[in-house]
């Protein structure tokens, strides 16, 4: 189920459809997504919240 152009009702429709998301994603791919986020985000506070793409080395 795309989520795009859905419209939920509730906050409750949108939690239930946002967590079968997730489960469908493999454990592999989330865990190493969140690592990236985790990256990105220290590298956003070392930089003072600068752009960093062309910093990284």
């Amino acid at each position: 189920m795309e989520l795009k152009g859905y419209y939920f009702a509730t906050i409750e429709m949108i939690q239930e459809a946002v967590i079968q998301k997730f489960k469908n994603i493999p454990e592999a791919d989330f865990s190493r997504a969140m690592e990236k986020l985790g990256d990105c985000a220290r590298r956003c506070i070392e930089y003072n919240g600068d752009y960093f793409e062309q910093k990284i080395a």
